[in-house]
């Protein structure tokens, strides 16, 4: 466990971290043109932007619990590489990951246009069916895999461990807190029984693909996905969470809106083939459920490598929030 923010704030991995960028650029025939900047540093990730005459790159390094993502990339790059962007480099070993900039996502296009949302919604579900066939290879990134059929007890277990933490852990559970989880664990299990039963088979779930991790690139090519993180190997159709949640609110309007019901039709187009239009539709807020497990499995893995001391606040109690969240009475479909 380290303060990774502490570390990559320091000097000497600041070095090291340049000494990489020089000597990956200089192979890639890329000319620094001025000052490494260090644009945000917290306990998830940093980056560093680094101005070339090919451009702006970008550097990113993870939390050790997400490091995956550089090997997840160059994987992606290889088997979808219209749909991804491509590495410059990698440094598996530790995670680092060099990439060209491309341009404004959708949060700069002031969260998009309905028609935007339909087109990354549309896009990011071809990416998925396109790697169904590769589940090894893009396993053997070192992505989390977590199939509907063992997310309940995954979810139980973790019920257990977060509870026997000591007393006033911001990690841990208060006694209602628990036992409304507990008490809900059945409307848990039916989800994911229910989400198994459409038949669609696993993917990679991005976990966090809001208005700010597509590129919007040109109308004539595929949008090309970013920062994958907090993906998992998991039911495909939980990705839809973030991004319909984002819609709705970036357009203030209900989960019902014909805009939202629109983008949601455009990604299950993907799946027509595989389960009718009403099984589909029927599994979005299914899904949904399914989908608060997955962002807790992703805090996890970041929480577990952190003292939870170097951690701001706010994001301290993250996965039991997470994991409890389903026993809300807006998270049930």
């Amino acid at each position: 466990m380290q303060d990774w923010a502490a570390v990559w704030s320091g000097a000497e991995w600041r070095a090291e971290a340049t000494a990489w960028i020089e000597e990956e650029l200089g192979r890639a025939a890329y000319r620094i043109t001025g000052a490494i900047e260090q644009p945000r540093v917290r306990f998830w990730s940093t980056q560093l932007t680094i101005p070339t005459d090919h451009g702006r790159v970008w550097f990113k390094t993870n939390n050790p619990g997400q490091a995956f993502e550089a090997r997840l990339v160059e994987t992606l790059a290889r088997l979808v590489p219209d749909r991804v962007v491509t590495p410059i480099a990698i440094e598996p070993d530790r995670g680092w990951l060099l990439s060209p900039d491309q341009g404004g996502t959708l949060r700069e296009k002031d969260g998009g246009s309905p028609a935007d949302w339909e087109r990354v919604l549309g896009e990011y579900g071809a990416l998925q069916r396109g790697l169904v066939p590769h589940e090894s290879a893009v396993r053997a990134s070192g992505v989390t895999p977590l199939p509907a059929s063992e997310t309940a007890a995954y979810l139980e277990q973790r019920l257990d461990d977060l509870a026997h933490l000591a007393p006033g852990d911001p990690r841990g559970l208060s006694i209602e807190q628990l036992t409304a989880a507990r008490r809900a664990l059945p409307k848990l299990r039916r989800a994911c029984e229910d989400l198994d039963a459409v038949g669609i088979p696993n993917s990679l779930q991005h976990n966090d693909l809001h208005d700010n991790n597509a590129f919007l690139g040109q109308i004539d090519r595929p949008l090309r996905f970013f920062d994958f993180g907090d993906a998992l190997w998991a039911p495909p159709l939980s990705v839809l969470r973030v991004p319909l949640d984002g819609m709705a609110h970036t357009l203030s309007c209900p989960a019902d809106d014909p805009r939202v019901l629109r983008a949601t039709d455009a990604y299950l187009d993907n799946w027509s083939d595989l389960a009718s239009p009403t099984a589909l539709r029927a599994a979005v807020p299914v899904a949904r459920v399914v989908a608060g497990v997955h962002r807790a499995l992703s805090w996890r893995r970041l929480l577990d490598e952190v003292p939870i001391e170097a951690v701001e606040p706010d994001w301290r109690d993250a996965e039991s929030w997470w994991l409890t969240e389903y026993a809300g009475p807006d998270s049930s479909p």
